[in-house]
Protein backbone atom coordinates (compact mmCIF):
# COMPACT_ATOMS: atom_id res chain seq x y z
CA UNK A 1 0.00 0.00 0.00
CA UNK A 2 1.39 3.38 -1.02
CA UNK A 3 1.38 6.01 1.70
CA UNK A 4 -0.75 9.12 1.00
CA UNK A 5 1.16 12.09 -0.38
CA UNK A 6 0.52 15.56 -1.73
CA UNK A 7 0.56 15.86 -5.49
CA UNK A 8 3.06 18.31 -6.96
CA UNK A 9 1.42 21.36 -8.47
CA UNK A 10 1.94 20.33 -12.12
CA UNK A 11 0.50 16.84 -11.56
CA UNK A 12 -2.40 18.33 -9.63
CA UNK A 13 -3.14 20.88 -12.36
CA UNK A 14 -3.20 18.16 -15.04
CA UNK A 15 -5.99 16.44 -13.07
CA UNK A 16 -7.91 19.69 -12.56
CA UNK A 17 -6.80 20.29 -8.96
CA UNK A 18 -5.56 23.42 -7.26
CA UNK A 19 -2.32 23.10 -5.21
CA UNK A 20 -2.78 20.93 -2.12
CA UNK A 21 -4.48 17.86 -3.65
CA UNK A 22 -3.77 14.51 -1.98
CA UNK A 23 -3.20 11.03 -3.46
CA UNK A 24 -4.95 8.38 -1.32
CA UNK A 25 -4.17 4.65 -1.22
CA UNK A 26 -6.44 1.82 -2.34
CA UNK A 27 -6.28 -1.88 -1.41
CA UNK A 28 -4.23 -2.37 -4.58
CA UNK A 29 -0.58 -2.00 -3.68
CA UNK A 30 0.33 0.20 -6.65
CA UNK A 31 -2.92 2.09 -7.24
CA UNK A 32 -4.11 5.45 -5.85
CA UNK A 33 -6.83 8.01 -6.48
CA UNK A 34 -6.78 11.73 -5.71
CA UNK A 35 -8.94 14.23 -3.84
CA UNK A 36 -8.60 18.00 -3.83
CA UNK A 37 -9.96 21.47 -4.56
CA UNK A 38 -10.72 22.35 -8.17
CA UNK A 39 -8.49 24.86 -9.94
CA UNK A 40 -11.01 27.66 -9.40
CA UNK A 41 -11.55 26.66 -5.72
CA UNK A 42 -15.28 26.15 -6.43
CA UNK A 43 -15.59 22.55 -5.22
CA UNK A 44 -13.91 19.50 -3.69
CA UNK A 45 -13.88 16.32 -5.76
CA UNK A 46 -12.25 12.89 -6.01
CA UNK A 47 -11.05 11.30 -9.24
CA UNK A 48 -13.10 8.49 -10.72
CA UNK A 49 -9.99 7.16 -12.47
CA UNK A 50 -7.38 5.14 -10.59
CA UNK A 51 -3.66 5.76 -11.16
CA UNK A 52 -0.40 3.87 -10.74
CA UNK A 53 2.58 5.70 -9.30
CA UNK A 54 5.69 5.39 -11.47
CA UNK A 55 8.77 7.52 -10.77
CA UNK A 56 6.62 10.03 -8.93
CA UNK A 57 4.17 10.31 -11.82
CA UNK A 58 0.53 9.24 -11.94
CA UNK A 59 -0.14 6.87 -14.83
CA UNK A 60 -3.78 5.86 -15.60
CA UNK A 61 -4.30 2.30 -14.35
CA UNK A 62 -7.29 1.56 -16.56
CA UNK A 63 -9.51 1.16 -13.50
CA UNK A 64 -12.53 3.14 -12.38
CA UNK A 65 -12.95 3.93 -8.70
CA UNK A 66 -16.71 4.47 -8.54
CA UNK A 67 -17.26 1.63 -6.07
CA UNK A 68 -14.38 2.81 -3.90
CA UNK A 69 -14.87 6.56 -3.99
CA UNK A 70 -18.67 6.33 -4.02
CA UNK A 71 -19.03 5.84 -0.25
CA UNK A 72 -16.40 8.46 0.47
CA UNK A 73 -18.24 11.75 0.85
CA UNK A 74 -15.82 13.10 3.41
CA UNK A 75 -12.29 14.43 3.80
CA UNK A 76 -12.22 13.45 7.47
CA UNK A 77 -11.02 9.90 8.14
CA UNK A 78 -13.03 9.75 11.39
CA UNK A 79 -16.47 10.28 9.84
CA UNK A 80 -18.76 7.23 9.48
CA UNK A 81 -18.84 7.71 5.72
CA UNK A 82 -15.21 6.58 5.56
CA UNK A 83 -15.94 3.19 7.11
CA UNK A 84 -16.13 1.31 3.80
CA UNK A 85 -12.85 2.84 2.72
CA UNK A 86 -11.17 1.80 6.00
CA UNK A 87 -12.50 -1.75 5.71
CA UNK A 88 -11.07 -2.15 2.25
CA UNK A 89 -7.65 -0.90 3.25
CA UNK A 90 -7.63 -3.22 6.27
CA UNK A 91 -8.61 -6.21 4.11
CA UNK A 92 -5.25 -6.38 2.29
CA UNK A 93 -4.21 -10.03 2.81
CA UNK A 94 -0.54 -9.58 1.94
CA UNK A 95 0.02 -6.48 4.07
CA UNK A 96 -2.75 -6.43 6.69
CA UNK A 97 -3.10 -3.25 8.72
CA UNK A 98 -5.29 -2.56 11.72
CA UNK A 99 -7.81 0.26 11.64
CA UNK A 100 -5.89 2.55 13.98
CA UNK A 101 -2.81 2.35 11.72
CA UNK A 102 -4.84 3.22 8.63
CA UNK A 103 -6.46 6.16 10.44
CA UNK A 104 -3.03 7.46 11.42
CA UNK A 105 -1.49 7.03 7.96
CA UNK A 106 -4.40 8.49 5.99
CA UNK A 107 -5.68 10.92 8.61
CA UNK A 108 -2.70 13.29 8.62
CA UNK A 109 -2.74 14.34 4.93
CA UNK A 110 -6.54 14.55 4.98
CA UNK A 111 -6.41 16.79 8.04
CA UNK A 112 -3.91 19.05 6.26
CA UNK A 113 -6.22 19.13 3.26
CA UNK A 114 -9.17 20.11 5.47
CA UNK A 115 -7.06 22.95 6.86
CA UNK A 116 -6.48 24.08 3.28
CA UNK A 117 -10.25 24.06 2.70
CA UNK A 118 -10.68 26.10 5.88
CA UNK A 119 -8.26 28.76 4.63
CA UNK A 120 -10.00 28.90 1.25
CA UNK A 121 -13.48 29.22 2.77
CA UNK A 122 -12.38 31.61 5.50
CA UNK A 123 -11.63 30.80 9.11
CA UNK A 124 -13.94 33.56 10.34
CA UNK A 125 -16.95 31.46 9.38
CA UNK A 126 -16.84 29.25 12.46
CA UNK A 127 -14.94 31.51 14.84
CA UNK A 128 -11.67 29.61 14.45
CA UNK A 129 -13.07 26.08 14.17
CA UNK A 130 -12.19 24.00 11.11
CA UNK A 131 -14.88 23.40 8.52
CA UNK A 132 -16.89 20.13 8.62
CA UNK A 133 -15.20 17.14 7.02
CA UNK A 134 -17.95 16.24 4.57
CA UNK A 135 -17.33 17.06 0.92
CA UNK A 136 -20.98 17.85 0.19
CA UNK A 137 -21.05 20.46 2.97
CA UNK A 138 -17.78 22.05 1.85
CA UNK A 139 -18.96 22.14 -1.76
CA UNK A 140 -22.25 23.82 -0.90
CA UNK A 141 -20.42 26.45 1.16
CA UNK A 142 -18.03 27.07 -1.76
CA UNK A 143 -20.99 27.39 -4.13
CA UNK A 144 -22.62 30.01 -1.89
CA UNK A 145 -19.32 31.92 -1.59
CA UNK A 146 -18.95 31.97 -5.38
CA UNK A 147 -22.36 33.65 -5.52
CA UNK A 148 -21.43 36.15 -2.84
CA UNK A 149 -23.83 34.61 -0.28
CA UNK A 150 -21.50 34.67 2.71
CA UNK A 151 -24.27 34.36 5.33
CA UNK A 152 -25.78 31.38 3.50
CA UNK A 153 -22.38 29.65 3.54
CA UNK A 154 -21.99 30.34 7.26
CA UNK A 155 -25.46 28.90 8.02
CA UNK A 156 -24.76 25.81 5.94
CA UNK A 157 -21.47 25.10 7.73
CA UNK A 158 -23.04 25.58 11.16
CA UNK A 159 -26.25 23.61 10.47
CA UNK A 160 -25.36 21.17 7.67
CA UNK A 161 -27.96 18.53 8.49
CA UNK A 162 -30.79 21.07 8.59
CA UNK A 163 -29.71 22.78 5.39
CA UNK A 164 -29.25 19.55 3.44
CA UNK A 165 -32.70 18.38 4.52
CA UNK A 166 -34.31 21.53 3.16
CA UNK A 167 -32.26 22.20 0.02
CA UNK A 168 -35.43 21.72 -2.01
CA UNK A 169 -36.99 24.57 -0.01
CA UNK A 170 -34.64 27.50 -0.75
CA UNK A 171 -37.08 29.97 0.80
CA UNK A 172 -36.56 28.23 4.17
CA UNK A 173 -32.79 28.72 3.88
CA UNK A 174 -33.28 32.37 2.91
CA UNK A 175 -35.66 33.02 5.81
CA UNK A 176 -33.31 31.26 8.21
CA UNK A 177 -30.49 33.57 7.10
CA UNK A 178 -32.84 36.47 7.73
CA UNK A 179 -33.13 35.39 11.35
CA UNK A 180 -36.40 33.46 11.52
CA UNK A 181 -36.58 30.38 13.80
CA UNK A 182 -35.62 27.34 11.76
CA UNK A 183 -38.02 24.98 13.54
CA UNK A 184 -40.89 27.37 12.78
CA UNK A 185 -40.07 26.89 9.10
CA UNK A 186 -40.50 23.11 8.97
CA UNK A 187 -42.13 22.01 5.68
CA UNK A 188 -45.48 20.25 5.72
CA UNK A 189 -43.87 16.89 4.93
CA UNK A 190 -42.75 16.80 8.60
CA UNK A 191 -45.71 15.78 10.71
CA UNK A 192 -46.83 17.94 13.62
CA UNK A 193 -45.84 15.36 16.25
CA UNK A 194 -42.25 15.23 14.94
CA UNK A 195 -41.87 19.00 15.01
CA UNK A 196 -43.32 19.10 18.53
CA UNK A 197 -40.82 16.50 19.78
CA UNK A 198 -37.82 18.16 18.15
CA UNK A 199 -38.70 21.46 19.80
CA UNK A 200 -38.52 19.75 23.21
CA UNK A 201 -34.83 18.97 22.59
CA UNK A 202 -33.43 22.27 23.80
CA UNK A 203 -29.84 21.77 22.68
CA UNK A 204 -30.72 20.01 19.44
CA UNK A 205 -28.31 20.48 16.55
CA UNK A 206 -28.68 18.92 13.13
CA UNK A 207 -24.89 18.52 13.24
CA UNK A 208 -25.76 15.38 15.24
CA UNK A 209 -26.71 13.73 11.95
CA UNK A 210 -24.08 11.15 10.98
CA UNK A 211 -22.42 11.42 7.60
CA UNK A 212 -24.15 9.22 5.04
CA UNK A 213 -27.52 9.23 6.89
CA UNK A 214 -30.36 11.14 5.16
CA UNK A 215 -31.11 14.03 7.48
CA UNK A 216 -34.88 13.85 7.13
CA UNK A 217 -34.79 10.15 8.02
CA UNK A 218 -32.60 10.86 11.04
CA UNK A 219 -34.81 13.68 12.30
CA UNK A 220 -38.00 11.66 12.01
CA UNK A 221 -36.42 8.60 13.64
CA UNK A 222 -35.12 10.66 16.57
CA UNK A 223 -38.48 12.38 16.99
CA UNK A 224 -40.27 9.02 16.94
CA UNK A 225 -37.88 7.58 19.55
CA UNK A 226 -38.48 10.58 21.81
CA UNK A 227 -42.23 9.96 21.79
CA UNK A 228 -41.66 6.76 23.79
CA UNK A 229 -39.99 8.63 26.64
CA UNK A 230 -42.29 9.29 29.64
CA UNK A 231 -44.04 12.66 29.83
CA UNK A 232 -41.68 15.28 31.21
CA UNK A 233 -38.61 13.07 30.84
CA UNK A 234 -35.38 14.75 29.80
CA UNK A 235 -34.55 14.62 26.10
CA UNK A 236 -31.06 13.84 24.72
CA UNK A 237 -28.52 16.62 25.12
CA UNK A 238 -25.80 15.56 22.70
CA UNK A 239 -25.11 13.42 19.65
CA UNK A 240 -24.10 10.34 21.69
CA UNK A 241 -27.32 10.35 23.70
CA UNK A 242 -29.41 10.87 20.58
CA UNK A 243 -27.69 7.95 18.85
CA UNK A 244 -28.25 5.71 21.90
CA UNK A 245 -31.94 6.59 21.94
CA UNK A 246 -32.20 5.76 18.23
CA UNK A 247 -30.44 2.41 18.85
CA UNK A 248 -32.99 1.59 21.57
CA UNK A 249 -35.83 2.48 19.21
CA UNK A 250 -34.40 0.38 16.34
CA UNK A 251 -33.77 -2.59 18.64
CA UNK A 252 -37.41 -2.56 19.74
CA UNK A 253 -38.60 -2.24 16.15
CA UNK A 254 -36.51 -5.24 15.11
CA UNK A 255 -37.34 -7.36 18.15
CA UNK A 256 -41.11 -6.82 18.09
CA UNK A 257 -41.67 -6.59 14.34
CA UNK A 258 -44.03 -9.58 14.34
CA UNK A 259 -46.20 -8.27 17.22
CA UNK A 260 -49.36 -6.22 16.90
CA UNK A 261 -48.74 -2.43 16.66
CA UNK A 262 -50.56 -1.75 19.93
CA UNK A 263 -48.45 -4.30 21.78
CA UNK A 264 -45.26 -2.95 20.20
CA UNK A 265 -46.06 0.50 21.57
CA UNK A 266 -46.87 -0.82 25.05
CA UNK A 267 -43.64 -2.81 25.27
CA UNK A 268 -41.51 0.06 23.95
CA UNK A 269 -43.01 2.60 26.32
CA UNK A 270 -42.47 0.28 29.27
CA UNK A 271 -38.85 -0.45 28.28
CA UNK A 272 -38.07 3.22 27.68
CA UNK A 273 -39.57 4.22 31.03
CA UNK A 274 -37.26 1.81 32.88
CA UNK A 275 -34.09 2.59 30.91
CA UNK A 276 -31.52 5.30 31.52
CA UNK A 277 -29.00 3.59 29.25
CA UNK A 278 -28.98 6.41 26.71
CA UNK A 279 -27.96 9.10 29.23
CA UNK A 280 -24.39 10.34 29.63
CA UNK A 281 -21.15 10.09 27.68
CA UNK A 282 -20.25 6.67 29.13
CA UNK A 283 -23.73 5.14 29.05
CA UNK A 284 -24.24 4.83 25.30
CA UNK A 285 -26.67 2.07 24.41
CA UNK A 286 -25.77 -0.59 21.86
CA UNK A 287 -27.16 -4.11 21.69
CA UNK A 288 -26.32 -5.62 18.32
CA UNK A 289 -28.43 -8.67 17.48
CA UNK A 290 -30.29 -8.53 20.81
CA UNK A 291 -33.45 -8.93 18.73
CA UNK A 292 -32.41 -12.56 18.06
CA UNK A 293 -32.41 -13.14 21.80
CA UNK A 294 -35.80 -11.46 22.21
CA UNK A 295 -37.32 -13.39 19.30
CA UNK A 296 -36.08 -16.67 20.72
CA UNK A 297 -37.37 -16.01 24.23
CA UNK A 298 -40.74 -14.79 22.95
CA UNK A 299 -41.45 -17.64 20.55
CA UNK A 300 -39.63 -20.54 22.21
CA UNK A 301 -40.27 -19.89 25.89
CA UNK A 302 -43.09 -17.43 26.44
CA UNK A 303 -45.59 -18.62 23.80
CA UNK A 304 -44.94 -22.31 24.48
CA UNK A 305 -45.35 -21.76 28.24
CA UNK A 306 -48.78 -20.26 27.53
CA UNK A 307 -49.65 -23.29 25.37
CA UNK A 308 -48.53 -25.69 28.07
CA UNK A 309 -50.88 -23.89 30.46
CA UNK A 310 -53.72 -24.30 27.96
CA UNK A 311 -53.74 -20.62 26.94
CA UNK A 312 -53.62 -20.62 23.13
CA UNK A 313 -54.61 -16.99 22.50
CA UNK A 314 -53.10 -14.89 25.30
CA UNK A 315 -54.07 -11.22 25.29
CA UNK A 316 -51.57 -8.44 24.68
CA UNK A 317 -51.60 -7.51 28.36
CA UNK A 318 -50.80 -11.10 29.35
CA UNK A 319 -47.91 -11.32 26.90
CA UNK A 320 -46.46 -7.97 27.94
CA UNK A 321 -46.61 -8.93 31.62
CA UNK A 322 -45.03 -12.34 30.93
CA UNK A 323 -42.31 -10.84 28.73
CA UNK A 324 -41.13 -8.47 31.46
CA UNK A 325 -41.29 -11.27 34.01
CA UNK A 326 -39.02 -13.47 31.87
CA UNK A 327 -36.40 -10.98 30.57
CA UNK A 328 -36.70 -8.10 33.06
CA UNK A 329 -37.87 -4.55 32.50
CA UNK A 330 -34.67 -2.76 31.48
CA UNK A 331 -33.15 -2.51 28.01
CA UNK A 332 -29.73 -2.48 29.66
CA UNK A 333 -30.62 -5.82 31.23
CA UNK A 334 -31.83 -7.08 27.83
CA UNK A 335 -28.51 -6.09 26.24
CA UNK A 336 -26.53 -7.87 28.98
CA UNK A 337 -28.77 -10.96 28.82
CA UNK A 338 -28.38 -11.08 25.04
CA UNK A 339 -24.60 -11.37 25.38
CA UNK A 340 -25.01 -14.21 27.90
CA UNK A 341 -27.49 -15.96 25.62
CA UNK A 342 -25.22 -15.69 22.58
CA UNK A 343 -22.35 -17.18 24.60
CA UNK A 344 -24.52 -20.23 25.35
CA UNK A 345 -25.70 -20.78 21.77
CA UNK A 346 -23.70 -24.00 21.16
CA UNK A 347 -25.55 -25.67 24.05
CA UNK A 348 -28.90 -24.24 22.96
CA UNK A 349 -28.42 -25.37 19.36
CA UNK A 350 -27.32 -28.88 20.37
CA UNK A 351 -30.87 -29.82 21.40
CA UNK A 352 -33.44 -31.01 18.88
CA UNK A 353 -36.86 -29.56 19.65
CA UNK A 354 -39.74 -31.95 18.85
CA UNK A 355 -42.31 -29.16 19.17
CA UNK A 356 -40.97 -27.41 16.04
CA UNK A 357 -40.77 -29.11 12.60
CA UNK A 358 -37.21 -29.98 11.59
CA UNK A 359 -37.60 -28.99 7.92
CA UNK A 360 -39.70 -26.71 5.73
CA UNK A 361 -40.50 -26.03 2.07
CA UNK A 362 -37.55 -24.52 0.23
CA UNK A 363 -37.76 -21.10 -1.40
CA UNK A 364 -34.86 -21.69 -3.82
CA UNK A 365 -32.58 -24.42 -5.11
CA UNK A 366 -28.77 -24.08 -4.93
CA UNK A 367 -27.78 -21.18 -7.19
CA UNK A 368 -24.54 -20.45 -9.06
CA UNK A 369 -24.14 -16.66 -9.06
CA UNK A 370 -23.15 -15.25 -12.50
CA UNK A 371 -19.64 -13.81 -12.84
CA UNK A 372 -19.12 -10.37 -11.33
CA UNK A 373 -16.31 -7.96 -10.40
CA UNK A 374 -15.34 -5.95 -7.35
CA UNK A 375 -13.30 -2.77 -7.13
CA UNK A 376 -10.26 -4.60 -5.74
CA UNK A 377 -9.90 -6.62 -8.94
CA UNK A 378 -8.23 -5.88 -12.25
CA UNK A 379 -10.55 -5.00 -15.12
CA UNK A 380 -10.02 -8.43 -16.69
CA UNK A 381 -10.72 -10.41 -13.50
CA UNK A 382 -14.07 -11.83 -12.41
CA UNK A 383 -15.51 -13.77 -9.49
CA UNK A 384 -17.00 -16.94 -10.96
CA UNK A 385 -17.11 -19.38 -8.03
CA UNK A 386 -19.82 -18.02 -5.69
CA UNK A 387 -22.92 -20.06 -4.83
CA UNK A 388 -26.07 -19.52 -2.74
CA UNK A 389 -27.39 -22.53 -0.81
CA UNK A 390 -30.77 -22.71 0.97
CA UNK A 391 -30.78 -23.78 4.63
CA UNK A 392 -34.08 -25.61 4.95
CA UNK A 393 -33.74 -27.91 7.96
CA UNK A 394 -32.50 -27.65 11.52
CA UNK A 395 -29.36 -29.72 10.90
CA UNK A 396 -28.16 -27.27 8.27
CA UNK A 397 -29.01 -24.29 10.49
CA UNK A 398 -27.13 -25.80 13.44
CA UNK A 399 -24.12 -26.59 11.29
CA UNK A 400 -24.10 -23.10 9.80
CA UNK A 401 -24.46 -21.44 13.22
CA UNK A 402 -21.73 -23.53 14.83
CA UNK A 403 -19.35 -23.09 11.91
CA UNK A 404 -19.94 -19.36 11.57
CA UNK A 405 -20.20 -18.61 15.31
CA UNK A 406 -23.54 -16.83 15.14
CA UNK A 407 -27.14 -17.44 16.15
CA UNK A 408 -28.89 -18.34 12.90
CA UNK A 409 -30.35 -21.45 14.60
CA UNK A 410 -32.55 -19.17 16.69
CA UNK A 411 -34.57 -18.51 13.51
CA UNK A 412 -35.68 -22.15 13.17
CA UNK A 413 -39.23 -21.55 14.39
CA UNK A 414 -39.73 -18.51 12.11
CA UNK A 415 -38.62 -20.65 9.14
CA UNK A 416 -40.94 -23.51 10.13
CA UNK A 417 -43.86 -21.10 10.51
CA UNK A 418 -43.29 -19.74 7.01
CA UNK A 419 -42.28 -16.17 7.87
CA UNK A 420 -38.55 -16.39 7.11
CA UNK A 421 -36.06 -18.16 4.82
CA UNK A 422 -32.28 -18.43 5.17
CA UNK A 423 -29.46 -18.94 2.67
CA UNK A 424 -25.71 -19.48 2.93
CA UNK A 425 -23.37 -17.66 0.54
CA UNK A 426 -20.31 -19.79 -0.25
CA UNK A 427 -17.27 -19.73 -2.48
CA UNK A 428 -15.85 -22.82 -4.20
CA UNK A 429 -12.10 -22.89 -3.55
CA UNK A 430 -10.01 -25.92 -4.57
CA UNK A 431 -13.09 -28.16 -4.80
CA UNK A 432 -14.30 -27.17 -1.31
CA UNK A 433 -17.00 -24.69 -0.35
CA UNK A 434 -15.97 -21.91 2.04
CA UNK A 435 -18.86 -20.15 3.79
CA UNK A 436 -18.66 -16.38 3.32
CA UNK A 437 -21.86 -15.27 5.05
CA UNK A 438 -25.41 -16.16 6.08
CA UNK A 439 -28.50 -14.15 5.07
CA UNK A 440 -32.16 -14.29 6.08
CA UNK A 441 -35.05 -12.68 4.22
CA UNK A 442 -38.83 -12.40 4.37
CA UNK A 443 -41.67 -11.66 1.94
CA UNK A 444 -43.84 -8.57 2.20
CA UNK A 445 -46.28 -7.37 -0.47
CA UNK A 446 -44.69 -9.70 -2.99
CA UNK A 447 -41.12 -8.43 -2.48
CA UNK A 448 -38.30 -9.88 -0.40
CA UNK A 449 -36.52 -7.87 2.26
CA UNK A 450 -33.17 -8.82 3.79
CA UNK A 451 -33.53 -9.22 7.56
CA UNK A 452 -29.91 -10.07 8.39
CA UNK A 453 -26.65 -10.59 6.54
CA UNK A 454 -23.71 -11.69 8.69
CA UNK A 455 -20.26 -13.14 8.21
CA UNK A 456 -18.20 -15.16 10.71
CA UNK A 457 -18.90 -14.22 14.36
CA UNK A 458 -21.52 -11.63 13.27
CA UNK A 459 -18.91 -9.58 11.41
CA UNK A 460 -19.84 -7.47 8.39
CA UNK A 461 -19.99 -9.50 5.16
CA UNK A 462 -17.29 -9.15 2.52
CA UNK A 463 -17.91 -7.22 -0.67
CA UNK A 464 -18.09 -10.47 -2.61
CA UNK A 465 -20.96 -11.58 -0.33
CA UNK A 466 -22.75 -8.25 -0.61
CA UNK A 467 -22.49 -8.27 -4.39
CA UNK A 468 -23.86 -11.84 -4.57
CA UNK A 469 -26.76 -11.12 -2.20
CA UNK A 470 -27.55 -7.87 -4.02
CA UNK A 471 -27.82 -9.81 -7.29
CA UNK A 472 -30.05 -12.40 -5.59
CA UNK A 473 -32.38 -9.75 -4.14
CA UNK A 474 -32.54 -7.86 -7.43
CA UNK A 475 -33.43 -11.01 -9.37
CA UNK A 476 -36.35 -11.89 -7.09
CA UNK A 477 -37.69 -8.35 -6.76
CA UNK A 478 -37.45 -8.02 -10.53
CA UNK A 479 -40.29 -10.60 -10.48
CA UNK A 480 -38.68 -12.72 -13.21
CA UNK A 481 -35.67 -14.40 -11.54
CA UNK A 482 -33.40 -16.59 -13.64
CA UNK A 483 -33.79 -19.38 -11.04
CA UNK A 484 -36.73 -21.11 -9.37
CA UNK A 485 -38.21 -19.09 -6.51
CA UNK A 486 -41.14 -20.44 -4.50
CA UNK A 487 -43.28 -17.72 -2.89
CA UNK A 488 -45.64 -20.16 -1.13
CA UNK A 489 -44.11 -20.44 2.35
CA UNK A 490 -46.80 -22.43 4.09
CA UNK A 491 -46.12 -23.50 7.67
CA UNK A 492 -44.36 -26.85 7.91
CA UNK A 493 -46.44 -29.79 9.09
CA UNK A 494 -45.99 -30.54 12.77
CA UNK A 495 -45.79 -33.99 14.29
CA UNK A 496 -48.60 -34.80 16.73
CA UNK A 497 -47.80 -32.99 19.96
CA UNK A 498 -48.48 -34.22 23.48
CA UNK A 499 -48.38 -32.30 26.72
CA UNK A 500 -45.49 -34.50 27.83
CA UNK A 501 -43.17 -33.86 24.90
CA UNK A 502 -44.02 -30.13 24.85
CA UNK A 503 -43.22 -29.90 28.55
CA UNK A 504 -39.95 -31.82 28.13
CA UNK A 505 -38.85 -29.65 25.17
CA UNK A 506 -39.79 -26.41 26.92
CA UNK A 507 -38.05 -27.45 30.14
CA UNK A 508 -34.86 -28.28 28.21
CA UNK A 509 -34.94 -24.92 26.41
CA UNK A 510 -35.59 -23.05 29.63
CA UNK A 511 -32.68 -24.64 31.48
CA UNK A 512 -30.27 -23.83 28.65
CA UNK A 513 -31.43 -20.20 28.61
CA UNK A 514 -31.89 -19.81 32.36
CA UNK A 515 -28.63 -17.88 33.09
CA UNK A 516 -29.69 -15.28 30.50
CA UNK A 517 -33.14 -14.66 31.99
CA UNK A 518 -34.34 -12.33 34.75
CA UNK A 519 -33.26 -12.92 38.35
CA UNK A 520 -36.82 -13.99 39.10
CA UNK A 521 -36.57 -16.79 36.51
CA UNK A 522 -33.09 -17.82 37.61
CA UNK A 523 -34.24 -18.18 41.20
CA UNK A 524 -37.71 -19.65 40.63
CA UNK A 525 -36.83 -22.06 37.83
CA UNK A 526 -39.27 -23.73 35.45
CA UNK A 527 -42.21 -23.29 37.83
CA UNK A 528 -41.63 -19.51 37.80
CA UNK A 529 -41.82 -19.53 33.99
CA UNK A 530 -45.16 -21.34 33.99
CA UNK A 531 -46.47 -19.05 36.73
CA UNK A 532 -45.84 -16.01 34.52
CA UNK A 533 -47.84 -17.50 31.64
CA UNK A 534 -51.27 -18.11 33.12
CA UNK A 535 -54.75 -16.84 32.32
Amino acid sequence: MKLPFKLDEKAAARLGFAPGAVALPTPRDDVVFAVGLSLDFSRVFATTEAYRVQSGRLIPAGLKTYNLVGPINAVDINLPGMRVYLERLCSDKEKPLDESTVRRIVGKPLDEFRQLCTRVIGRDFLNGNTVPGEMRIINKALEFISKGKIDHARLFLQWPGFCQTFLEFPDIIDRSVAGESMWDLMPHSFDEASVKELRKIRKFSTAWVDSGVPSDTYLKTLAKACTYLPDGAQRPEDKIEARSLIHMHELCDQAFRSLEPTMQNKVKRALFSHSETWRGQNEGFSAEYAYDYIHYIYYNLLMDAFRLNGVHNPSEEMRVRAFFGIVGGSLQRVAHSSKQWHARLPAIMSARDPSVPNSWVSAVDPIHVPAFRTVEMDHNEEVTNVYIFPLDNDEELAKEGNGQRHCVYSQKRLCAEGSLRIVSIRQLIEKEFKTLSTASFYLQDGLIYIRDHRAFANADPSYVSREALGWFEGQINGLKPSFRFNREWLPAKKTPETTENLRAALHDRFEKCRPALSKKMQKGGFDALLAECVQ
